[in-house]
């Protein structure tokens, strides 16, 4: 009788187990890779500092908001799609140029200035923690 109460919370223990993993498995998303969530963007995060130094007026504001709401857009829907990370990436750079280009369209030649110092500076953050192994995920490993 022992054996078998022994051997029912075993084959007990290992569907369960057998289930949390399937679940943990699939709350990852079979969709391909996922970025995870971060700040940035008009949304808030590391873009608040350039916010406030260009000063926008509340149109400006606006369409920041309606430009960065619809590049959100577009990243889900590649991420949705799935396909090779690379393709994904040039994609994704697309989207973010083009974006950078309507926020500029809408600003003043000061702010354009003040924007365009920003975006280099970022750049050049971004590529510094590239070549410091901050890109953890990407490229030719």
């Amino acid at each position: 009788m022992k054996k078998l109460l022994f051997l029912s919370f075993a084959a007990l223990c290992f569907t369960a187990a057998t289930v949390h993993a399937q679940d943990s498995s699939s709350a990852a998303g079979s969709k391909g890779w996922q970025h995870p969530p971060r700040g940035g963007g008009f949304r808030g995060g590391n873009d608040e500092k350039l916010i406030k130094e260009l000063n926008l007026t509340a149109d400006q504001k606006t369409q920041f908001k309606a430009i960065d709401d619809a590049q959100k857009s577009k990243f889900d829907s590649l991420r949705n799609a799935g396909g090779s990370r690379e393709d994904q990436r040039a994609t994704f750079m697309a989207i973010i140029k083009e974006s950078n280009d309507k926020k500029r369209a809408i600003l003043t030649p000061d702010q354009q200035t003040k924007f365009d110092a920003y975006q280099k500076e970022r750049e050049e953050r971004m590529k510094a923690m590239r070549q410091h192994g901050g890109d953890n995920g990407g490229g030719n490993q």
